[in-house]
């Protein structure tokens, strides 16, 4: 499965759009919460996004924040917070930080919301003022994912919002990352976007019915369900938002000095760690002329040996530590 999300090769370019510079405001948003692995990387992104220099205000939360937004979803949903230990309440604080945040912005401003462990590349601002401008024009820039929105969303989810056929055979949007407009159709798609998470027991958000009887979910209605994301996907693909392929996951080895990779401004490599694409986009890319080709195919091959060394010797100490 992930190989498929890993690129190897360039992605599509982008369609053209207006060149005009953009006279919105541009916010970035980001949360973590119930971790201090996560916390930190709330502190490395928003350095990263200050360095990139695309944004007149950074909103970097996490659950210890004294933000009357932070506290207020803490006051409202805290018990199911605590309850639902994956993703800090199923991620559930998204569309509620979403829904927040786009009504705080003037009408026509860009919201960037970013998952903490997301990386964000200084050689790629080009490529990143381009996502703003596709946005501007399109009320939004979404990626799709390689993978069928039937497979990894709910049963219930999709019978009880009647999807049609065709958006369940395409590929997920996912909620890992996106830049949407102010804009009536956004107000309505963040809006109804938190009003399901919310519904009821959060039924749609942990993807089955609650037993009235037992209190607990039918699992029956469950395979892959992805939460926030699989709800999201549908509504934008309801409200005629159009996504594109992806550009922020690369194969592993890529990552090296000059790789044409850091051209893309955002890698979603869920970072738990000291991230590597900062550090790495700042020595210069093979497009400056600052590295051979040769060099370059030189490190990469090396660092796909390298790569499948450790992944071998994973498999072998898997059944030791077991």
């Amino acid at each position: 499965m992930k190989e498929a999300y890993n690129r190897h090769h360039p992605p599509p370019q982008l369609p053209r759009t207006y060149s005009a510079p953009i006279q919105s405001q541009v916010h970035f948003l980001t949360f973590a919460g119930g971790d201090d692995i996560f916390r930190r990387q709330v502190q490395r992104i928003e350095r990263e996004a200050k360095e990139l220099g695309c944004f007149d205000s950074i909103h970097a939360l996490t659950d210890v924040s004294d933000h009357p937004w932070v506290q207020r979803l803490l006051l409202e949903h805290g018990p199911f917070l605590r309850t639902h230990k994956k993703g800090f309440g199923l991620w559930l604080w998204k569309p509620y930080l979403v829904h927040k945040a786009i009504r705080a912005i003037g009408d026509g401003d860009l919201l960037v919301y970013m998952d903490s462990g997301c990386e964000l590349s200084q050689s790629g601002q080009n490529v990143f003022t381009e996502y703003l401008r596709y946005a501007n024009v399109n009320e939004a820039m979404l990626w799709e994912i390689p993978f069928i929105e039937r497979d990894w969303t709910s049963s219930y989810l999709i019978e009880s919002l009647a999807v049609p056929s065709e958006y369940q055979a395409s590929r997920q949007i996912q909620a890992t990352w996106f830049i949407i407009k102010r804009t009536q159709r956004t107000l309505d798609l963040t809006d109804r976007w938190l009003n399901l998470c919310l519904l009821g027991s959060s039924e749609y958000l942990i993807g089955a019915p609650t037993d009235p009887n037992t209190g607990s979910s039918n699992l029956s209605f469950l395979t892959n369900h992805r939460q926030d994301q699989s709800i999201f996907s549908l509504l934008c693909k309801m409200h005629k938002l159009r996504p594109l392929p992806w550009q922020d996951r690369f194969a592993p080895w890529l990552y090296v000095r000059g790789s044409w990779i850091f051209q893309f401004p955002v890698h979603a490599r869920r970072c738990k760690r000291n991230g590597v694409v900062h550090r790495l986009s700042t020595m210069g890319t093979l497009f400056d002329g600052k590295l051979s080709r040769i060099e370059f195919m030189t490190r990469v091959i090396a660092a796909r040996l390298l790569y499948a060394l450790l992944t071998a010797a994973r498999i072998i100490m898997k059944p030791l530590r077991s």
